[in-house]
């Protein structure tokens, strides 16, 4: 999504969060605050914005450590399995 063709404004940063596009949500509301820094209502968007995020980015690692540690279960487990390789113990 290109912002350069989108007016900045507080009600397109409402949609754009409604339809899940926080980062560009965030662009605009950053945007907002450079023209006029001292709206507090756009501070506290933009703070909720960015915990979002962080806990979204967080979430997506420990996603990928579970994945990671099955997959590495099922390896060992077919290696196991298979008559060609040799037994391991644990």
């Amino acid at each position: 999504m290109n912002l350069d063709n989108v007016f900045k404004t507080k009600t397109v940063a409402r949609i754009l969060i409604d339809q899940g596009h926080l980062k560009k949500a965030a662009e605009i509301y950053a945007y907002l605050l450079k023209q006029d820094p001292e709206q507090k209502d756009l501070k506290s968007e933009l703070a909720a914005i960015k915990g979002k995020l962080s806990q979204k980015n967080g979430g997506a690692v420990k996603d990928l450590s579970r994945l990671y540690r099955k997959w590495i279960d099922l390896e060992f487990r077919y290696y196991q399995m298979s008559p060609k390789v040799p037994k391991y113990k644990i």
